[in-house]
């Protein structure tokens, strides 16, 4: 029986080729190389054909390559003045652009002693001792003391150049220390010139009739309060938010003691009481 099935199968065959031409299409698979540049990944993962971006870089072989490949992530500029160059190396006429302290960029590539980066789309190399990966912004916790010797006091410092020269005169971080901290970290920026001291108290007077300073008795949300106590002491908040019934959230530095971090939600009846002036830096 399978002799007479394999006869007939011949013979089916041979009727279509030699008579209407017809011929068996086979189908080849044909496996390329795949040639990945960064990031780096295992034999596994292109086994089944998953690519993880995410994972630890693989280090390179020496020999095949001086350069290690690293995952797309974060780098801040800790220099006051940092130059973006165009390749990995210092030349004449290189720098395509020049960052301050405390812009991020985004790291897309590593090389010997420089990060090739992006930053809001301008692609260029920085040295390495220019950036750190690791977070430069304070973080603060409620309740809790930052005297002139804490790390969170230094970074705020470092951010803000110390404007207020508090390392200078080694006190615990202060109200207005803290005010130009978040203003900068919004992009805004106060024009003070050569007006001093610029101590809580006495903002609203120096700054008025400035350019981008507006005033107003009536809260807004990232905008500064300002107002007197009984015992005559000046002192200025940060406003992270106003609420539908008037109410506001604040943190400050300095209360109820200095260098301490605090956030309260006023009601409008609470907020009155002070008597405040509320500055708004465009």
């Amino acid at each position: 029986m399978e002799t007479l099935k394999a006869v007939t199968y011949e013979l089916f065959i041979f009727v279509f080729v030699d008579f209407f031409g017809y011929r068996q299409q086979v189908v080849t698979t044909v496996y390329k190389p795949v040639y990945l540049s960064s990031p780096l990944v295992t034999k596994k993962a292109l086994a089944n054909h998953v690519l993880d971006f995410n994972r630890t870089p693989v280090t390179v072989d020496q020999e095949s390559s001086s350069e290690v490949l690293v995952p797309t992530e974060t780098a801040t500029v800790i220099e006051n003045t940092a130059q973006l160059f165009l390749s990995p190396v210092v030349a004449f006429d290189s720098v395509v652009a020049t960052l301050k302290y405390g812009q991020s960029l985004s790291i897309l590539n590593s090389s010997n002693r420089w990060y090739e980066v992006d930053y809001n789309g301008q692609k260029g190399w920085i040295l390495r001792d220019s950036v750190t990966i690791n977070n430069i912004h304070p973080i603060f916790k409620y309740g809790q003391t930052y005297d002139s010797s804490s790390k969170e006091t230094a970074k705020l410092r470092s951010y803000i150049e110390d404007a207020f020269a508090g390392n200078v005169v080694d006190v615990p971080l202060t109200d207005v220390e803290y005010v130009t901290y978040r203003l900068l970290k919004k992009g805004r920026s106060i024009a003070w010139g050569n007006l001093r001291p610029r101590t809580a108290g006495l903002w609203q007077n120096l700054l008025r009739g400035q350019e981008d300073v507006h005033m107003s008795i009536v809260p807004k949300t990232d905008s500064i309060m300002e107002y007197i106590s009984e015992d005559d002491v000046g002192h200025i908040v940060y406003v992270d938010a106003v609420f539908p019934d008037e109410s506001i959230l604040i943190s400050e530095i300095g209360f109820p003691d200095l260098g301490q971090y605090s956030e309260r939600t006023l009601l409008k009846d609470e907020w009155r009481e002070f008597r405040p002036v509320f500055i708004d830096v465009a």
